[in-house]
């Protein structure tokens, strides 16, 4: 009848009001616990794909002793460059949590040390000028700038250090809703007209769109001098 059937409703209400905390606990336990592996396993190919770049960089290292043709040995040091702005410098970069920010001007700074190192025989001494504030971005923007600033910084030893130049400068600024990044250098400059998509600036333009970053070419400066506009 109508009574025992309120009355099983209300016990049936008691046992699912019992029952559903510990079975929500073990979903959420469940799902910790997946998350907790899936985390580990992440870490554990962050590792792996570090150690790997960095072998791959001490070949590279290694085979640009053996070679005596300087085009050569420069296009080996900047692959090896290439492979260690990737591999955010020394690896903390590729082993960070992605969801933890990057003290850009930091890791900007050891990038630039280890390019000046890189190319220190190959050409005439370099003075660095550095001027980086300390901005954080999320890691993956961090790893894309690296690349640009490796290659425009790459660009003036091979165009601007092989012609007299002997500074490069590199600065980074807070403006406004903006991180302002540029990069420079007092050689004789180059007529840029037709050349904005070709080669390594090209390569510039596609690593800037991919952190919603816009690059220009100061005409009016002496040597070479780009400004990126990182939002």
């Amino acid at each position: 009848n109508s009574q025992s059937g309120s009355v099983l409703s209300g016990q049936h209400e008691k046992a699912l009001m019992a029952v559903a905390p510990a079975a929500v606990q073990a979903a959420l336990d469940r799902v910790t616990r997946e998350s907790e592996e899936k985390s580990l396993l992440l870490a554990e190919l962050r590792h792996r794909m570090k150690n790997n770049l960095q072998t791959v960089q001490s070949l590279l290292r290694l085979q640009k002793t053996r070679i005596h043709k300087p085009a050569a040995r420069q296009e080996l040091a900047r692959l090896e460059m290439h492979i260690a702005a990737l591999n955010g410098v020394d690896g903390e970069l590729l082993v960070s949590d992605a969801n933890q920010p990057v003290d850009l001007g930091t890791y900007l700074r050891r990038l630039m040390g280890k390019l000046k190192e890189a190319f220190a025989t190959e050409f005439r001494p370099v003075n660095f000028r550095l001027q980086l504030d300390r901005i954080e971005v999320p890691f993956r923007a961090a790893a894309n700038i690296g690349l640009l600033v490796n290659e425009a910084v790459t660009n003036s030893f091979k165009h601007a250090v092989s012609k007299g130049a002997d500074e490069i400068c590199l600065t980074l600024q807070r403006k406004d809703d903006a991180a302002i990044l540029t990069v420079s250098d007092n050689g004789p400059g180059f007529d840029g007209s037709g050349q904005k998509h070709l080669g390594g600036t090209l390569l510039m333009h596609r690593l800037a769109e991919r952190v919603r970053a816009v690059v220009e070419r100061d005409q009016e400066w002496l040597g070479t001098r780009y400004t990126v506009r990182i939002h």
